[in-house]
């Protein structure tokens, strides 16, 4: 079992005492500063898993959809909300059981493909490497032979054709870069099932996209995105090429896909931490494109560096620093990535093992040079040099760790009156405190 841990640096800068608290894998301690409504709802996380509550106010935040019952906490309305669905659609998934009629059917519309949508299936045997296909709705199944009729509101064809080609580069390059094989889309007579793109009818809020796994007439199949209404409507493609904010989101999904073939079945794909699986996605994507997600810079600023005391397994999005620290060590983390997950992937079936546990132990995530720079690097002072330096793609200039400054006043025990009473004198105890003042 991984031991806890509190790196405390109590730093003396102009005479005032400066204490910052990183704890990566003890317990949280409680923030004092105003929190955005994102922090408010991910700071009740406990042991890795939301709770219902907290994937209901997630998924209501996220979508800006109200459902029944869910009150979404008050905070500050930040920019760090997530933009794609998938971590939230797969806290609600792993609580289904527990929500009401009421609240599925507003939730359903948001990761099921529905009448309305445009949906790409994929069978990377084919020449074209993609067949264009409808859900139809009342069956779950696929309409291939181009007799449905296409949906009113639909992407345009350069659009999909562009979604079509960055897809499939991304998964073999994705694959190829983590040592993987691309994702198989050939079983048995469903050559398509494992890859589809579902151009949603659906407004998404704050969210882009939402990758899944789901089981299909006994089926697995990894690798389900959807494009929300209002990340593809108005977009306009660069001949076979998606604007850069697409193509660097789009490569997160990608990695999710890779992620759920590894994790073979629906319900480990939603008890593997989020730290694991939105933490590597983040960062693996923007190692690749040289590109900074919209997420990226409220994930420094109003996650990594403005939680420092937060647990790192208790973390999502903003496990990103911890994996900027481990590639500056010399980390490959690219190498290192698959291992990594499918040793979680064993200890999630395992009977008393722990994913994260046996994730960190294969990127050697807790030696002794991690623990030495995590604390120290979260004060980013450059003219000090390493461990004082914070090391990540994307990381603002401006991004600083909140200090609280303690004063050290007289301990009243110990302070003399200015008129003291006679007393008579007595010869101190070897056990008395010698100190004239305390820390509080």
């Amino acid at each position: 079992m991984l031991a806890a841990l509190v790196a405390l640096l109590v730093i003396v800068l102009a005479g005032t005492v400066i204490v910052i608290v990183a704890n990566p894998f003890g317990k949280s301690a409680t923030a004092t500063s105003e929190q955005t409504i994102w922090q408010s709802i991910t700071g009740r996380i406990r042991d890795s898993q939301p709770s219902k509550d907290v994937a209901l106010q997630a998924f209501a935040y996220a979508y800006k959809i109200n459902i029944p019952g869910v009150q979404v906490p008050a905070g500050v309305d930040g920019a760090d909300v997530p933009n794609e669905g998938t971590m939230v659609a797969s806290w609600v998934q792993a609580n289904w059981n527990q929500l009401t009629p009421d609240q599925q059917a507003v939730i359903t519309p948001y990761v099921q493909a529905g009448a309305n949508d445009t949906v790409l299936t994929f069978d990377l045997t084919a020449p074209s490497g993609a067949t264009t296909g409808r859900r139809i709705a009342s069956t779950g199944a696929f309409d291939t032979t181009g007799n449905q009729a296409a949906p009113l509101d639909a992407p345009d064809f350069a659009l999909q054709v562009a979604f079509n080609h960055e897809l499939l580069a991304d998964i073999a390059h994705i694959g190829e870069r983590l040592g993987l094989p691309p994702i198989s889309d050939e079983v048995g007579f469903f050559g398509w099932s494992h890859v589809t793109i579902d151009f949603s009818d659906e407004d998404g809020g704050n969210t882009a996209f939402l990758t899944h796994a789901y089981t299909w007439n006994g089926i697995y199949t990894p690798c389900n995105i959807i494009v929300y209404h209002n990340s593809w409507v108005g977009q306009q493609p660069n001949g076979d090429k998606l604007p850069d904010v697409l193509h660097v989101l789009l490569m997160h999904e990608v990695v999710h896909c890779d992620q759920n073939v590894i994790w073979d079945s629906v319900e480990v794909s939603d008890s593997i931490p989020d730290w694991i699986t939105e933490g590597t996605a983040m960062w693996l994507a923007a190692d690749d494109t040289k590109m900074i997600e919209p997420l990226v810079p409220s994930t420094w600023r109003d996650g990594y560096f403005a939680r420092p005391e937060r647990p790192l397994t208790n973390r999502t999005y903003d496990a990103y620093g911890y994996y900027a620290l481990l590639d500056h060590l010399g980390r490959n983390l690219w190498s290192l990535m698959v291992p990594a997950w499918q040793e979680a992937q064993a200890a999630a079936v395992a009977v008393g093992q722990n994913s994260s546990d046996a994730f960190i132990g294969v990127l050697n995530g807790d030696a002794t040079d991690v623990r030495n720079a995590w604390a120290p690097s979260y004060l980013r002072q450059d003219g000090w040099g390493d461990p004082w330096i914070a090391y990540g793609f994307g990381l603002p200039d401006d991004v600083q760790v909140g200090r609280h400054a303690i004063t050290a006043c007289d301990d009243p025990s110990t302070t003399t009156p200015a008129n003291p009473p006679p007393r008579t004198p007595t010869r101190p105890s070897r056990a008395s405190n010698p100190s004239s003042g305390r820390l509080v």
